[in-house]
């Protein structure tokens, strides 16, 4: 999958490219890299309709292509290196998105199979109201 980048474009155009094509995988851009002393994921993450040239270090390039083979350190290295963006892989898992920081070294096409998995797979959870006086005991 490639993706054209021009000067109009925003990160939310990136996301929804690969969302596209990775539907069960998402892509957060920061403001910082990850790992950097005082790094916090809430405080430093971009506003996704930030656009590319407001944030990124360089003069991004002409395209980008994600293949489904690539790791999620190459992805992430590949954002970096091209477009000059701080960015992070998600997986979801159930109802919940979780950073790829210990499953990097998978590919997106694996990253994608285990999350359609989860999801898949994921049972519902039934909450019991515990202060629910009416136990069912007659007396």
């Amino acid at each position: 999958m490639t993706i054209g980048i021009n000067n109009n474009l925003k990160l939310k155009d990136i996301q929804k490219a690969f969302r596209e094509k990775f539907p069960h995988l998402k892509i957060d851009f920061f403001a910082r890299p990850f790992g950097e002393a005082g790094f916090s994921m809430g405080e430093h993450q971009v506003d996704n309709e930030t656009p590319i040239n407001d944030i990124a270090l360089k003069k991004p390039a002409k395209k980008i292509t994600f293949s489904p083979n690539e790791t999620v350190t190459e992805t992430e290295r590949k954002l970096r290196e091209e477009l000059g963006l701080f960015a992070h892989v998600f997986r979801k898992s159930g109802n919940l998105w979780i950073h790829t920081i210990n499953t990097r070294h998978w590919t997106l096409k694996r990253q994608e199979e285990h999350a359609s998995e989860s999801v898949k797979y994921n049972p519902k959870i039934n909450l019991i109201d515990t202060n629910n006086e009416d136990d069912g005991d007659e007396g």
